[in-house]
């Protein structure tokens, strides 16, 4: 299957603080190049993997006393901006939701480029 758009994957470069104050840029360079190279075919399909199951997942039919949930995310959302979520709509057949981390001071900004016809 063919796949178009843009997507913004975390490639998790690691040191620890005293070596990344220590080190040469150089260094930090090498350990933020080896991050990127780990960003590979496999990892990419994996994540696109990811978000296929958890399209297909039927967390509406879930109930647990209360009805079923109105949304399913994640417990955490750490980078603003950068993290939608597609899944299946509960109120449109076929339809999805997105939802999008935001700071607090960029959600009237976004409201309107949003709602923008331009």
């Amino acid at each position: 299957m063919d796949y178009f758009g843009n997507m913004v994957l975390w490639a998790f470069p690691r040191m620890r603080v005293r070596d990344l104050l220590s080190s040469s840029y150089a260094t930090v360079v090498g350990v933020i190049s080896d991050a990127v190279a780990r960003v590979d075919e496999r990892y990419i399909l994996s994540f696109i993997n990811f978000g296929e199951v958890a399209t297909g997942f039927r967390f509406h039919e879930l109930d647990f006393g209360g009805g079923p949930p109105c949304a399913f995310l994640p417990p955490d959302v750490p980078i603003e901006g950068i993290l939608m979520i597609f899944m299946p709509s509960c109120a449109a057949k076929g339809g999805i939701e997105m939802f999008v981390a935001l700071d607090d001071s960029h959600v009237k900004a976004f409201s309107q480029i949003c709602y923008s016809m331009d």
